[in-house]
């Protein structure tokens, strides 16, 4: 059997190959007689078959990638002199509007610009802005890994987008629970396409 020859049934070999005329046309699947034992291979329903949906998933994980790790990294040294002389050490003020299930709130933030940012987003996860910077740089790395292992339909890449998204909703529910109204759609999200994932765990090999 060559390489484009069909693979070898029982047909009779004195028999044309389509219909019953010499140079017929090939029947439609499931007509008599039929030179082929197996129907066509649907590949798009076979495990380690990427769809398109994590195609572009991983698309969104790799362009968000290089923001997250810069933003860690500026976060790690928001309070160095380096970020003092980048922001400028000029004095200001800025008020903030804090909105939480009990209403809005204000609050006034002076110091020079890097000092007024580190204090928003530690008022913000209730953490100081070194954690945060090492929290994102961490999940930048984990967030590369994963965009791999899905790319390539491993079954680790899932396992690593449960434990990585997992963890994110769990942050996102101490967010709420502290008052933080804006963690409810983040939370809401990432349960979405979780359950896509989950549905559709045998995908990955």
């Amino acid at each position: 059997m060559t390489y484009m020859s069909p693979p070898p049934s029982d047909r009779d070999p004195n028999q044309p190959l389509y219909g019953s005329q010499p140079g017929g046309q090939p029947p439609a699947y499931g007509t008599p007689p039929y030179p082929y034992p197996y129907p066509p291979v649907n590949y798009s329903n076979q495990p380690g078959y990427r769809p398109g949906c994590v195609t572009v998933y991983v698309v969104l994980l790799l362009f968000g990638l290089p923001f997250l790790l810069c933003a860690g990294i500026a976060f790690m040294f928001m309070r160095s002199n380096n970020m003092s002389q980048i922001y400028g050490n000029t004095y200001n003020c800025y008020e903030s509007v804090q909105v939480s299930w009990g209403g809005a709130t204000t609050k006034t933030y002076c110091g020079p610009l890097n000092e007024i940012y580190a204090e928003m987003l530690e008022d913000t996860y209730g953490t100081s802005i070194q954690v945060i910077g090492t929290v994102a740089v961490a999940m930048s790395v984990v967030q590369a890994f994963t965009a791999y292992g899905l790319w390539k339909m491993k079954k680790w890449g899932l396992t690593l987008y449960f434990v990585a998204n997992g963890l994110g909703i769990l942050l996102n529910l101490l967010f709420l629970a502290q008052g933080n109204c804006f963690a409810l759609p983040g939370i809401a999200t990432v349960a979405i396409v979780m359950a896509w994932f989950v549905r559709n765990r045998w995908r990955f090999v």
